[in-house]
């Protein structure tokens, strides 16, 4: 009587498997025919729509919802809190490829790059995002670190730029390209970041770097420019990048070139001690730039030439970009100096304005226009003395940082006398006022001639420049 109790419960055992099996599977066939997208487990439109789809099919589904959730459960994963019915295949493509990308010495595995390894497959599963198959690879292996936009095998603390150097090789200097290369799964935009931003490298030439771990410096060339920099940082205040001495640091690195050997001995020897900004190097917390000493050395000085402080600049940076950089100087010397012709300052106490009689000048000859180009005063002979002959130039500095009642207004400072004189008052950027004097000359409100007004009375360098269209816009509103 026992063994036939026996018998029968072991049969109902397996009824009942059976009869779950079979429930699972089509709760998993729904699933992937009409959910293929994610099921939503809390939402009670998809459990809704679940149950006709079902009613559809033929197939009858537990009638409790608590029930049916949980063989839903049973059947999915949940990835970015919806249902998803996985096949094994794709897991096992997964594992085998995390097996071999660890095996291979890889550490750091971006998603993107390898979702466009495995992309058909994905697609196949519907796993598009990166939310997705981030969360789909914490079910396959929960071992791995979990980061925004990549994996690791192992705690890592700088991990682009570990695997960089894991893949670099015996040479001193490498390629982007090459680096690249070596590592598949790390985005050729994310290598070059770390290369062009990590102190443990220094750029050499385009997309060539130098590793720093290779650079070869002996402990008392370490300490002659450690003491060098404090000294002329004590009693400077500062000191260029480039005026370091560091020949024979250059002759053991001779793949340091121009100015990456200077780059190469900061990162090495003072990062963390000194801090640079635009290759002039100070104490850390001193908020010291190019322009700093140049005004700096200004005010030492009673005359000053533009070409005199274009050579300390470029004694200072290494290098002299002739149109930028000449407008960095002329607003430093414009705003501490006076200037008197193209090339030459001179400083404030060698120039006596009487400031409210040449306001009264200007205010006769502007009249009621508010504003005018600085090229149409063209006699000096109603101005008071002020001990140097006036000129256009001596005009832009008077109105510039002297003047109460008048700007100085310029699209950049320049050599030509390009700008406009206009009263205190007057607002609005450069080009606000060139769209005013548009309307006010009655100019013909095409680029031909407005550029060809502008530049024949001095309001602008070229007839063509760019923002004339957007004047003439302007313009045509007023």
């Amino acid at each position: 009587m026992f063994l036939l109790f026996m018998i029968m419960t072991e049969d109902i055992n397996i009824i009942d498997e059976d009869m779950e099996n079979k429930i699972r599977g089509e709760v998993k066939f729904l699933l992937r025919m009409y959910f293929p997208d994610g099921f939503r487990l809390n939402s009670t439109r998809d459990l809704l729509l679940l149950k006709s789809h079902a009613d559809d099919e033929q197939i009858t589904l537990p009638e409790d919802d608590e029930t049916l959730k949980e063989k839903i459960l049973a059947v999915g994963v949940v990835l970015c809190e919806m249902i998803f019915v996985i096949r094994g295949k794709l897991n096992r493509i997964i594992i085998d490829s995390l097996r071999k990308m660890h095996d291979s010495g890889a550490r750091i595995i971006f998603y993107e790059a390898m979702m466009n390894t495995h992309r058909e497959i994905l697609n196949g599963e519907h796993i598009y995002s990166v939310e997705l198959f981030r969360d789909l690879l914490s079910h396959v292996d929960s071992k791995l670190l979990l980061h925004d936009e990549f994996f690791t095998f192992e705690a890592l603390t700088e991990p682009v730029i570990s695997e960089i150097k894991r893949v670099w090789g015996d040479d001193k200097v490498s390629s982007l390209e090459e680096i690249s290369r070596r590592l598949i799964y790390i985005p050729v935009d994310e290598v070059k970041n770390c290369l062009e931003k990590s102190p443990e490298f220094v750029k050499v030439s385009d997309n060539k770097f130098f590793l720093m771990d290779k650079f070869v410096i002996t402990e008392q060339e370490r300490k002659n420019i450690f003491e060098f920099v404090k000294s002329e940082c004590e009693t400077e205040g500062f000191v260029s990048l480039i005026n370091i001495p560091c020949e024979s640091v250059q002759a053991e690195n001779y793949e340091l070139t121009g100015n990456a050997i200077y780059t190469a001995i900061f990162n090495s020897v003072l990062m963390g001690k000194f801090q640079i900004r635009s290759k002039i190097i100070t104490q850390s917390g001193e908020n010291i730039n190019v322009n700093d000493i140049l005004r700096k050395f200004c005010r030492d000085k009673t005359e000053c030439s533009l070409d005199e402080l274009a050579e300390l600049y470029e004694s200072i940076t290494g290098n002299f970009d002739s149109s930028e950089n000449t407008r960095d100087i002329l607003r430093v010397l414009y705003s501490g100096m006076i200037r008197i012709d193209e090339k030459n300052f001179l400083a404030d106490e060698l120039i006596n304005f009487d400031v409210d009689e040449v306001d009264e000048v200007l205010k006769n000859i502007i009249a009621d226009k508010k504003f005018i180009p600085i090229q149409s005063i063209i006699s000096f002979a109603m101005f008071p003395d002020c001990g140097q002959s006036w000129n256009n130039f001596i005009l832009e500095s008077f109105c510039y940082r002297f003047s109460r009642k008048f700007s100085l207004k310029v699209p950049s400072f320049n050599s030509k006398n390009i700008g406009i004189i206009s009263e205190k008052n007057i607002k609005g950027s450069y080009d606000d006022i060139l769209a005013k004097v548009l309307v006010r000359e009655k100019v013909r409100l095409n680029e031909e001639e407005a550029g060809q007004y502008l530049f024949e009375n001095g309001y602008t360098s070229r007839v063509k420049f760019p923002g004339l269209r957007e004047i003439i816009k302007s313009a045509r509103k007023n």
